[in-house]
């Protein structure tokens, strides 16, 4: 009973609301940067490659998933920084297919580096509303399906050292396209630090808040205990929302492997089984000095 009132919720939504475009949320943001902050291109050596898949709400019909994958890397000796994202995100009879290219250009200092970022490109949005079983079938809004290309651009700034980061992005500036698809603006807030406690242990706490319409509608704490700069054991918390753990390995100096595991503390909760976030991440070494391990943002 609980699942399907979900269910009818969530349509019900869609229909008030049209459907909104929105930024994924990701539970392992603070290791995934280029996929909320254009400017965080470059910011490896290397070229980083990265996939995540995220498995949002299990046991839920027509829950969100959403699948990206990032590739990035530093030229003219770290001053400039190349980014490319692929995004694949479901939910209910929607799909929307991300293409976007990232360009970061940094300045550096004795210790840190200042960059600003700009991305292009667009979303496929298919919203097969015919899909749909409606209470009032003469609805307009869910009348015909919805086919198109929605281009869009992005900018952000994103400064780190060694041990601290902090950015701040606005990933989807446009709002063209059909009436009934609305594209929500965020502005996303991030930052981060990390502390020695010992020689084998350090912790690194996180923030990322989300602003639309000068509202704030997403609070992310997180901290991560690093042990051994192998295992990275870490918990995050979403306000009236979710809390969720997380576990990162750095298998080889440029390998890692993420998954984070999600529960819902309203009462969404009782209508799933959370959800599942898993992470790869590779760092294609060019030369010995290709990778700097390990990477803490």
């Amino acid at each position: 009973m609980i699942r399907a009132l979900v269910t009818i919720l969530t349509v019900t939504m869609l229909g008030l609301q049209g459907i909104a475009q929105t930024e994924a949320t990701y539970a392992q943001y603070m290791f995934n940067g280029l996929a909320i902050n254009p400017a965080y291109a470059g910011t490896h050596p290397s070229l980083s490659i990265s996939a995540l898949s995220r498995l949002q709400s299990i046991g839920v019909d027509g829950a969100p998933n959403t699948h990206t994958f990032t590739a990035h890397t530093a030229l003219k000796e770290q001053k400039i920084g190349l980014g490319f994202l692929l995004i694949n995100d479901n939910i209910g009879v929607t799909d929307q297919k991300g293409v976007y290219i990232s360009y970061a250009y940094k300045i550096k200092f004795a210790n840190s580096t200042l960059s600003f970022g700009l991305q292009g490109g667009g979303t496929f949005v298919d919203a097969n509303y015919s899909g749909l079983r409606i209470l009032n079938p003469g609805d307009p809004t869910f009348s015909e399906d919805i086919t198109e290309f929605r281009p869009n651009v992005g900018a952000g700034v994103f400064f780190h050292s060694k041990y601290f980061y902090a950015g701040a992005s606005a990933p989807q500036m446009l709002d063209e396209g059909d009436s009934r698809v609305t594209q929500i603006r965020p502005i996303i807030v991030t930052s981060g630090a990390v502390f020695t406690l010992s020689e084998s242990l350090k912790v690194k706490p996180n923030i990322l808040f989300r602003v639309v319409n000068q509202k704030a509608v997403e609070f992310n704490y997180n901290t991560n205990f690093l042990i051994k700069d192998v295992l990275w054991i870490g918990a995050s918390y979403r306000p009236q929302n979710t809390i969720n753990g997380i576990l990162e390995l750095q298998i080889t100096d440029q390998l890692r492997l993420g998954y984070s595991h999600e529960v819902s503390t309203n009462d969404l909760g009782n209508a799933n089984s959370g959800s599942h976030e898993f992470m790869l991440n590779y760092q294609l070494r060019f030369n010995k000095k290709g990778v700097v391990s390990p990477r803490y943002f």
